[in-house]
Formats: structure tokens, sequence, C-alpha cells
């Protein structure tokens, strides 16, 4: 199954457990593998979605979250979950 949603021709989104909000990626600026089932992203993300901060790699369909992210996932490696439409769709984004 996908991990991530096209949005338009150079953008897709993921889900971000940490965040518990879609996070959308432009495809103009990371290098990605083509793929949404094992997705890698260079370089990674440092997000900052108000006074939190959400520092990840995506590697293999792996999220791989850095230890300055303030969620409770920061240093920790998970499996980026499935893109469900009907969950997250309706989350709100952050611009990656």
């Amino acid at each position: 199954m996908a991990k991530l949603h096209t949005v338009s021709h150079d953008e897709v989104e993921f889900y971000c457990p940490g965040c518990r909000k879609a996070h959308r990626i432009s495809t103009r600026i990371w290098t990605w593998n083509r793929s949404v089932e094992t997705p890698t992203f260079t370089p990674g993300f440092l997000l900052y979605v108000g006074n939190d901060c959400c520092h990840v790699f995506i590697i293999d369909g792996e999220l791989q979250y850095q230890t300055d992210s303030t969620h409770k996932l920061a240093g920790q490696r998970v499996s980026m979950p499935e893109w469900r439409e009907d969950v997250h769709g309706k989350e709100s984004e952050v611009q990656a």
C-alpha cells in the first residue's frame, strides 16, 4: 500500500505520526526515489509547526526522527503509516 499521497505533479505528502499531521513535500526541491511504498527522500526534513520541531529522515519507507524533534517520537525509527485519505486527508498540512 502507498505511504505517499500525490498532491500534484511535483508535490506528495505523508502522514507524520510524530506531529499527527500530513507533511507536504516538493519533489522539485528534495530528491525522491519515486517509490510510494518504500520512499526515500534526501536530504532530511527540518520542519517547524508553531513552537514544535520535526526533524526526520525518510529512508526506505521508514521515518528516522532526530533527537531535536520536539514530539514523542524524537530519536525513534518507525515505519511510515499507509496513507488513508479518509483519515490523513483531513489533517492539517505543513509544507516541507
